[in-house]
């Protein structure tokens, strides 16, 4: 089929010089493959109008970074120092909530406290009930908020919290971890290269929106710029692979779409009961 369009488009051939052809496709391989000149609708408005080269340079956001992070393994002695860390907090807070209610509802003994203190070490649960606390307790409230608004990544707590009433310390632990080097890298991105913006985000896998031009001097942020910055900090990181490419028209289409306002009413024509 590109042939075809290519071929009837082509001034070869026909004594006409071409003919115009009107391409409605949502792939935009096919609209740098084909067409001279593109055009966008959002919510049935048309938002651009251009060449390939004109779009990009007017709505592309620079350089598209993405970054995939090492995931968490017991055979980096960085992972397992981080997780022992966190996991020895997580278990005193526990240890100290469940010691602080056991006094308040009994007086219990010092033997049945301290029986109480070992099963916490053991078989301690992060509840919907103290993740709040907890999360503050280790430095970051906002991460509970996340979890108890099934926002951002704390989807993936909150959906086992909803579904088994509780998180292991286990589980709690290695997502506390992995958030923390989610953050560094983004605080990394930011200050280095000021105007990085967090695009997407899917478990380790992360992608930036980093412009061309360094806002404090207007001067050209070069490619080369941001692979040496990344590959002196990898193992700092804890970054597995990195890619970078300019904006594609693909990015600039899922911008722009992502925009549309939800369609509501009913079609003309058409009789609902």
């Amino acid at each position: 089929m590109w042939d075809v369009i290519a071929r009837v488009c082509s001034t070869d051939g026909n004594r006409d010089g071409g003919a115009c052809v009107v391409l409605t496709t949502h792939s935009m391989e096919e609209c740098e493959a084909l067409c001279s000149r593109v055009g966008i609708l959002v919510s049935g408005r048309l938002k651009c109008l251009g060449s390939v080269e004109h779009l990009k340079q007017k709505f592309g956001r620079g350089y598209t970074v993405d970054i995939t992070l090492r995931a968490l393994t017991s055979s980096s002695g960085t992972d397992v120092t981080e997780l022992a860390s966190v996991t020895d907090q997580v278990r005193a807070f526990l240890a100290a909530e469940r010691s602080l209610s056991a006094r308040r509802s009994s007086r219990a003994s010092q033997r049945q406290r301290s029986s109480s203190s070992l099963q916490v070490n053991n078989v301690a649960k992060v509840t919907s009930a103290n993740i709040q606390d907890l999360c503050t307790v280790l430095g970051a409230p906002e991460r509970g908020a996340r979890i108890l608004d099934h926002s951002g990544t704390g989807w993936l707590l909150s959906s086992q919290l909803e579904a088994q009433g509780s998180i292991s310390v286990d589980t709690f632990c290695s997502w506390w971890v992995s958030e923390t080097h989610g953050e560094a890298l983004q605080t990394f991105l930011q200050v280095k290269f000021p105007g990085s913006v967090l695009a997407e985000q899917q478990g380790e896998h992360f992608r930036f929106q980093v412009p061309k031009h360094r806002p404090e001097s207007d001067a050209v942020l070069r490619p080369a710029e941001i692979f040496r910055a990344l590959e002196q900090t990898r193992t700092n990181l804890n970054v597995d692979e990195y890619s970078l490419s300019e904006t594609a028209l693909e990015h600039i289409f899922n911008n722009m779409a992502a925009q549309q306002d939800e369609e509501k009413g009913v079609a003309h024509g058409m009789n609902i009961e």
